[in-house]
């Protein structure tokens, strides 16, 4: 029996059997160090679990669990508790703000899937805490908001931040974000315009996943953001760009000499970028590439024409040329596809987007 097994320091237990831990388990077994329940039917944890002092992690993987014991944040050693299978755990613990030494609070991947929409306030004093995927802005007394995350700054990896439409004082995001170092992929959810310095701290930023309205210097960049209509110059250092939900974005920043894949929607008509600024043919590292338009003008204007396409040959994939029509010599199109050897299928359209979304509605 596991019950005998009193010098327990690892325990991986798959019960399938009852909908309530037996308490006497905490009673044997406090010299665990980590403890994986797992479990679809359990509805509850005991409050006997504050037994287990000198428990280092904590993995639950009970879907039907709705809430924690208070009496989890006794364990005063803990150092993780994942609840990313907990599927309908809809709140902490109100005192989790005594687990002191917690490096690692894990949820799911998916924000969409994580019931806790709210922080109990305190989470700020969690200042050990290298892991926190996701955090809730929210309002109210009781209720964690942006300020205690300004005290979080070893937190690494990745971090989505809900709930920003609460946030009144912009500049509280800025120092907010100010000494999070170590984060390589942030997310933004909120609907207000968000002004681009609020990002001047975080250099060491790899990815933003931005639901708002404007952005600042990164190297991958994927934005949300319907009611964009340009980009700020500063994103210079980009290597990847992907606007696939930014119909209304109307042009491309000059000077992105490091890009490597800039994502368009497959569907023309969602796309608002009618011609791309002069320069393009100088992005000689781009692979992918799904969408060029042609443009017309002078030797004076700052648009991009065709023979700019013809430096891009590592562009791999699909490729569709739009605007063809603004081209005199067909000879051109045939140097344009001369070295696209990594090509995998090639559009060509005379008409230009704006004529073939006329021609669709």
């Amino acid at each position: 029996s596991v019950y005998k097994a009193k010098n327990l320091r690892f325990l991986n237990l798959d019960s399938r059997s009852s909908q309530i831990v037996q308490p006497k388990l905490f009673d044997y077994l406090t010299c665990l160090r980590t403890l994986h329940l797992k479990d679809r039917s359990i509805l509850e944890l005991p409050n006997e679990v504050e037994k287990l002092i000198h428990l280092r992690l904590l993995k639950l993987s009970c879907r039907k669990i709705k809430e924690l014991p208070e009496s989890i944040c006794n364990l005063c050693n803990l150092q993780s508790l994942d609840v990313s299978e907990c599927w309908y755990l809809k709140k902490l613990p109100q005192r989790i703000d005594k687990l002191i030494n917690l490096r690692h609070l894990l949820f799911d991947k998916d924000i969409e899937d994580i019931k806790i929409k709210l922080f109990p306030k305190g989470i700020g004093r969690l200042t050990c805490l290298k892991t926190l995927g996701y955090f809730p802005v929210g309002k109210g007394e009781e209720i964690c908001k942006l300020g205690e995350l300004e005290h979080l700054n070893h937190i690494q990896g990745t971090l989505l931040i809900c709930g920003l439409k609460n946030v009144v004082d912009f500049g509280a995001i800025k120092n907010t974000l100010k000494k999070k170092n170590d984060l390589r992929n942030l997310g933004l959810f909120f609907n207000t315009t968000v002004q681009p310095k609020l990002f001047n701290h975080l250099t060491y930023l790899h990815s933003l996943y931005l639901k708002g309205r404007k952005i600042d210097n990164l190297r991958y960049l994927k934005l949300s953001c319907f009611d964009l209509k340009e980009l700020p110059e500063s994103i210079c250092n980009l290597q990847s760009l992907d606007v696939t939900e930014c119909s209304e974005l109307e042009k491309l920043p000059q000077g992105m000499i490091n890009l490597r894949n800039c994502l368009f929607d497959d569907d023309f008509d969602e796309i608002g970028i009618k011609l791309f600024p002069k320069g393009i043919g100088r992005l000689i590292y781009l692979r992918t590439l799904s969408y060029f338009p042609v443009g017309v003008g002078g030797e004076g204007d700052e648009i991009c024409k065709l023979g700019e396409s013809e430096n891009l040959n590592h562009i791999q994939g699909k490729l569709a040329i739009v605007g063809l029509k603004n081209v005199v010599d067909l000879g051109e199109v045939k140097n344009a596809m001369k070295k696209k050897i990594h090509l995998c299928a090639l559009y060509l359209f005379f008409k230009s987007n704006e004529e073939i979304e006329k021609e669709t509605v």
